[in-house]
């Protein structure tokens, strides 16, 4: 799994963007990841960025829960909505 524990202010424009730090495109590059996901913490107000891999990864063990089940069902569709690629 590929972990980088950080905190990073940037700024936003009004369409929502923002420019990626120097600092991460380097480590991206660097560890050859192309994809991710931008989601919105899910005890904080911030933004996490975590590689499609191992967003696929969270997934699948989402997946797992049991959908019959009212709270694993909320719970699945909350944290899915929070994340976007």
């Amino acid at each position: 799994m590929f972990i980088i524990t950080g905190m990073t202010e940037v700024a936003v424009d009004t369409k929502g963007r923002f420019l990626m730090p120097a600092f991460w495109k380097t480590l991206f590059t660097q560890y050859q990841i192309n994809e991710f996901v931008i989601k919105r913490h899910l005890y904080h107000s911030c933004l996490e960025l975590i590689p499609i891999s191992v967003w696929n990864d969270e997934l699948e063990k989402l997946n797992k829960l049991n959908r019959f089940n009212k709270q694993s069902n909320d719970f699945i569709r909350f944290y899915i909505r929070l994340g976007s690629e």
